[in-house]
């Protein structure tokens, strides 16, 4: 998204594995207008762990706490362009989001899931911070 500072580096560094061999290098945050008020430009940084192939897991971005709910669902990163299974180790993709939520949002979940027989299997919930709010 526009309003997102382009960088090679997130804002909130985690490295954080989250399972399956996935990453959550950090994210980036950034106010963005949208067609009916304000909203949220969010950039998630991944890649993977040396070793691992990970199963093409869905992700879900989301709203939390006292903000406007609101979701974005990809059916992997970038748009679904690329999987998580198609990644290298050391190799990191950036992948944008657009949520139209209030600036009073302190808090986004995400969540890395896939369909099976009779529902869904999550893999992880992740509460990201918004701001000061951590």
């Amino acid at each position: 998204p526009a309003g997102v500072a382009q960088s090679r580096q997130p804002e909130v560094v985690l490295d954080r594995l989250l399972g399956d061999g996935i990453v959550l290098r950090g994210y980036s945050v950034a106010d963005a207008t949208v067609a009916d008020g304000n909203g949220l430009d969010v950039l998630l940084f991944w890649s993977v762990r040396e070793g691992f192939t990970p199963a093409n897991w869905s992700i879900s971005l989301r709203t939390a706490g006292d903000g406007r709910a609101a979701q974005q669902d990809s059916p992997g990163p970038v748009f679904g362009l690329r999987s998580f299974a198609s990644l290298q180790a050391g190799q990191t993709i950036v992948d944008a989001y657009r949520l139209d939520a209030t600036a009073s949002t302190d808090e986004l979940l995400l969540i890395l899931y896939r369909a099976k027989e009779g529902g869904f299997e999550n893999l992880v919930e992740e509460t990201l911070w918004v701001g000061d709010s951590e």
